[in-house]
């Protein structure tokens, strides 16, 4: 997959998003935020301009994820009562 910029065929892999769009004043919850995709997705809505709330049943992990992007965390179980 390649994206063109004026032109120039650039991999997409070597595309920094920060330039095509930014997320300035939105917010987003992301579930599973101590680690793997759930980090990716939480470091990427930061790195370009939104905020987060990052979710995990894991205190410790998503602490320490929340605590490196300067977000608010929530360490809880999705499971209800029944």
């Amino acid at each position: 997959m390649h994206i063109v910029d004026s032109g120039q065929a650039i991999p997409a892999h070597r595309v920094d998003h920060s330039q095509l769009f930014s997320l300035a004043g939105s917010s987003y919850v992301v579930l599973g935020a101590g680690g793997g995709i759930g980090e990716h997705v939480c470091r990427t809505i930061v790195g370009i301009g939104g905020r987060v709330l990052c979710v995990d049943i894991n205190e410790e992990p998503v602490a320490a994820v929340a605590a490196s992007l300067r977000m608010p965390f929530l360490a809880s179980s999705a499971s209800t009562a029944g």
